[in-house]
């Protein structure tokens, strides 16, 4: 596969053009593509000390192996010098220092002294759902939940995508890769249901195959069955079948219920002109060797009833 030209510019370049981004921002590219992928998640250590550089506030973090491992345990990237500054308040607030805080930040007095009995990072998880523009409702479910922050940034940024707060809520527990296919599937059909179907349930392979006969204009909904089902051999007698003109369903059934030798039959009964009802009767009714003279005869026929109009009409 041809690589693009950001793939073919030195690691080194590739740092230092992102180490301008935010690392919420650089965490958000690795669902582009799996190049970024990999190249984020392997330079996260160079990247988080770039940041140190530049904001002393920052602490100093020695970084295991895993990816998401680091992320969570040093929320990094998902706005937590600010988060980490309203966490710092709560804990040195008094009970009704924080339910002025929070009336102040736009919460009704009845729920501030409700949430003041809640842990600090409760309280300053709800803080930090309200002001990404959650309602009150969504900012308590989610901030007594038993999310994690990964969890909670997949939600919004699935919500960011155009998604509804009970789809976003739904795939908080896909991984990357099937995050990243179900984005595509879903902007390039529109089906978030059919997309997420697809997604929890499908292999590489099985989507190589999806997107190949959607690519011939095949329906999803054939596409998706026989992406399931058929091998690479039998997806091309389906496709020719329907080349032919028989619809998919029936198509379908015939490649799963026949082999081989009958298919050809079935296809030599359509090349002398039968419908494929008419075909099918055939290949049901009769042997293969009973198939054959029908052939014949119905071929020579054909042929006599040619040769007949060409001397009746001196053509």
């Amino acid at each position: 596969m041809k690589r693009n030209k950001m793939e073919e510019l030195p690691p080194e370049m590739l740092c230092y053009i992102f180490s301008f981004v935010p690392l919420e921002g650089l965490i958000r590219m690795r669902l582009v593509n799996k190049f970024l992928k990999k190249f984020v998640e392997q330079n996260i250590k160079f990247f988080y000390s770039n940041r140190r550089i530049k904001n002393s506030k920052l602490p100093r973090l020695v970084f295991n192996q895993n990816f998401v491992t680091n992320v969570k345990k040093f929320k990094i990237g998902l706005d937590w010098i600010k988060r980490n500054v309203v966490l710092n308040y709560l804990k040195k607030s008094t009970e009704e220092d924080k339910v002025e805080y929070l009336i102040s930040n736009g919460i009704k007095s009845d729920l501030s002294r409700t949430l003041v009995d809640a842990d600090n990072r409760i309280i300053e998880r709800y803080l930090f759902l309200k002001n990404k523009g959650e309602n009150n409702y969504s900012c308590q479910i989610h901030a007594f939940s038993e999310w994690d922050d990964l969890d909670i940034y997949k939600y919004l940024f699935l919500k960011n995508k155009g998604e509804s707060p009970y789809i976003a809520e739904k795939l908080i527990d896909l991984t990357d890769n099937q995050l990243r296919k179900y984005l595509f599937l879903t902007n390039k059909e529109g089906n978030s249901f059919h997309a997420e179907l697809l997604v929890r349930n499908f292999s590489d392979e099985q989507f190589r195959k999806y997107f190949y006969l959607r690519d011939r204009d095949i329906y999803p909904f054939s596409a998706k069955s026989v992406a399931q089902k058929f091998d690479d051999d039998k997806i091309v007698k389906f496709l020719y079948l329907v080349e032919r003109g028989i619809s998919t369903y029936r198509a379908q059934l015939i490649v799963e219920k026949i082999d081989d030798k009958t298919l050809v039959r079935f296809i030599a009964c359509m090349d002398i002109g039968l419908s494929n009802t008419e075909a099918e009767d055939i290949i049901k009714n009769l042997t293969e060797e009973e198939t054959r003279k029908f052939l014949s005869v119905k071929s020579e026929g054909i042929n006599e009833l040619n040769s007949l109009l060409i001397a009746d009409f001196d053509l």
